[in-house]
């Protein structure tokens, strides 16, 4: 299975439906670093670099409070269409 299309940088808010993000902090994941982490996150990290990008070795995540009604996500988010394939591949 192809990678999941991760370029949605910009999502609409899920809550609000607004564009108005800011970004409140980063976190650098690496393949290399899941050696050192407990079963639960090797499995996360696993997901991360198999599913949702493959063929990465460090994946940068933001993240991003909506302004208007602050929910707080992480970008790059999945777009829509890439949601599907993997809900059946981990399902």
């Amino acid at each position: 299975m192809p990678g999941i299309v991760m370029t949605n940088n910009t999502p609409p808010c899920p809550i609000c439906k607004a564009h108005d993000w800011q970004g409140i902090g980063e976190r650098i994941y690496r393949v290399r670093d899941a050696d050192c982490l407990d079963e639960y996150a090797r499995t996360r990290y696993r997901v991360l670099f198999e599913k949702w990008f493959p063929g990465y070795d460090t994946v940068t995540l933001t993240s991003r409070l909506c302004r208007d009604c602050g929910f707080i996500t992480y970008t790059p988010r999945p777009e829509a269409i890439s949601l599907p394939k993997f809900r059946q591949d981990v399902a």
